[in-house]
């Protein structure tokens, strides 16, 4: 199995759209801009991956969410919908 993303909070709502939460209780964030996925782990950016058009900006947390299932993390969402 792979590392447990659990994402906690949207801090941000579009361009970018920015996810904070833990990986294996570690502190880390997901960001899209731009067209790429990025995870970042304690501030150090250690995955990116185009999904979207140069442009892009806004994603829903659920693609994000089935993007990193597809790259092996098991993600869990703790984010609470207004």
């Amino acid at each position: 199995m792979g590392s447990v993303i659990v994402l906690q909070k949207e801090t941000c709502g579009g361009c970018p759209m920015i996810w904070e939460g833990t990986i294996d209780n570690k502190p880390m964030y997901i960001r899209y801009r731009w067209g790429v996925l990025s995870l970042n782990i304690n501030d150090v950016a250690v995955r990116h991956e185009r999904i979207g058009d140069h442009l892009d900006g806004v994603l829903p947390v659920q693609d994000a969410i089935e993007s990193l299932k597809s790259q092996g993390y098991e993600v869990i969402n703790e984010i609470k919908l207004t």
